[in-house]
């Protein structure tokens, strides 16, 4: 199968937690340039719901390079 220069869509293991999850269907974070899998991600979205309620404006966080602590 060739892939291109787009290493994107190669199969490989999510980047924050190793798991062979994003082989199959991996996004983007929200907050740093890796490539994660759906349950990092969605650990993610919990993180972005903790940040609304406390009234912090999610949207300034964006690839901001870390995992904000809240």
């Amino acid at each position: 199968m060739q892939f291109g220069g787009d290493d994107f869509f190669r199969p490989k293991p999510c980047d924050r937690c190793n798991s062979e999850n994003a082989k199959m269907m991996h996004t983007m974070s929200w907050f740093t340039e890796e490539r994660i899998c759906i349950p990092c991600s969605e650990k993610e979205d919990q993180i972005k719901k903790k940040m609304r309620v406390k009234g912090m404006d999610v949207s300034t966080f964006e690839g901001c390079g870390y995992i904000p602590k809240v």
